[in-house]
């Protein structure tokens, strides 16, 4: 099984969208809301993500390397790609 993580805020529609699908395709995950604490997402994501500048959410991390946000799983998704990288 796959280590999937997810850094997200509450309020944010994209992390909503992205903590959705991945229901919806039956992917196991962990979740960490971030609300607000630009310095606490920054501490976690650093080995992953080193980022001049705003650091975004949702961050979704899969096997300890960095997938992206909600239009990068959306994108693998239309490629076809989500299944192997997020379940097999």
């Amino acid at each position: 099984m796959k280590k999937v993580e997810v850094y997200y805020a509450t309020y944010c529609p994209y992390s909503i969208k992205a903590l959705k699908m991945l229901d919806e395709k039956g992917v196991e995950y962990k979740s960490y809301a971030i609300d607000d604490d630009e310095d606490k997402l920054r501490e976690k994501l650093g080995e992953y993500y080193k980022i001049e500048g705003k650091v975004t959410v949702p961050q979704i991390i899969v096997d300890n390397k960095r997938i992206g946000g909600y239009d990068d799983i959306k994108k693998l998704d239309e490629a076809g790609k989500f299944e192997e990288i997020f379940l097999d």
